[in-house]
């Protein structure tokens, strides 16, 4: 759905343009080169409105019950916005050395509040409570059962949580996202139905230069537009031609 932040190039809409030179529909140049201003009358929408929402990265893990003492120096990795953090269960507070894996980890949070032989439902609530007394992590939803929800502080997508050797069981409840900054998509005019949906975008440009093609069967001619959109993510560019005129 469109925004406020939309803008369409629509039939009923004249777009004054200077076209420096004329083109085929492969993008060579026809003829020579000369500036030319004419107003276009655009057959498609280009239809420009926000992207989705961010969103926080949300975890559930399913925690199990201390079996005589065996949580003891376990531990599980967490991602933050930065790296990895591995936290890891001391039962008893009793002075257990922390495990190679959550040392390994970029940073590494001590459990001291699981004693032995707790339930799994809580082993759950004080593993809960310890992940969201960092400030990394905040409150999904406890349900004071095995099973618990931990949500990420901040948005953007994470690596997803795993187990070293608790025996917890992890699963990315809802995955985390950037806000992109547009997202797009051309209608066509002849069915009004039909779309050409765009990659996130942050800019969009078009070319001084008309392009043509000519059917050789029908002997119809189509002009067009060349905006060039520019991505938020990754390393390449793409073109759009928008047509404007068709005889």
């Amino acid at each position: 759905m469109a925004s406020s932040l939309a803008r369409e190039l629509i039939p009923s809409t004249v777009i004054n343009a200077t076209f420096t030179g004329v083109k085929d529909r492969s993008g060579n140049q026809i003829g020579k080169v000369e500036a030319l201003t004419r107003d276009i009358n655009f057959i498609g929408h280009l239809i420009v409105s926000a992207a989705s929402a961010a969103t926080k990265e949300i975890t559930s893990i399913t925690a199990r019950a201390d079996v005589a003492d065996d949580l003891d120096g376990t531990y599980f990795i967490l991602q933050d916005e930065v790296g990895s953090v591995g936290f890891w269960i001391d039962t008893d507070n009793s002075g257990t050395t922390i495990p190679a894996g959550a040392t390994a980890a970029d940073r590494a949070v001590e459990i001291t509040t699981v004693t032995t032989a707790m339930t799994a439902e809580q082993v759950g609530d004080v593993v809960y409570t310890a992940i969201i007394g960092d400030s990394k992590f905040e409150a999904g939803t406890d349900t004071n059962s095995p099973i618990i929800l931990v949500r990420s502080s901040t948005t953007g997508l994470r690596t997803a949580g795993a187990d070293g050797d608790t025996g917890f069981t992890f699963a990315v409840d809802t995955e985390g996202n950037e806000v992109a900054a547009y997202a797009a998509k051309i209608q066509h005019s002849h069915d009004g139905v039909n779309y050409f949906d765009l990659l996130a975008f942050s800019a969009i440009s078009v070319d001084t230069s008309e392009l043509v093609h000519v059917d050789n069967t029908t002997k119809h001619v189509a002009r067009y537009l060349r905006a060039v959109i520019t991505k938020t993510t990754g390393s390449a560019n793409f073109v759009i031609d928008l047509l404007y005129d068709r005889r």
